[in-house]
């Protein structure tokens, strides 16, 4: 079985001593929100009968 490397997305030494609004505040800062923010100001459509 080969052993397959993985680049690291950040380090745990940086997160880990963060407390847990922190951690959320930091995780909702880095996901990107535009796409959903356009959707969700997009108006329903209705349907048509």
């Amino acid at each position: 079985m080969a052993i397959i490397p993985q680049m690291q997305l950040f380090s745990w030494e940086a997160v880990q001593p963060l407390g847990d609004l922190e951690r959320l505040q930091w995780v909702l800062d880095t996901i990107p929100d535009a796409p959903l923010m356009r959707i969700l100001d997009t108006p329903p459509r209705t349907q048509a009968q």
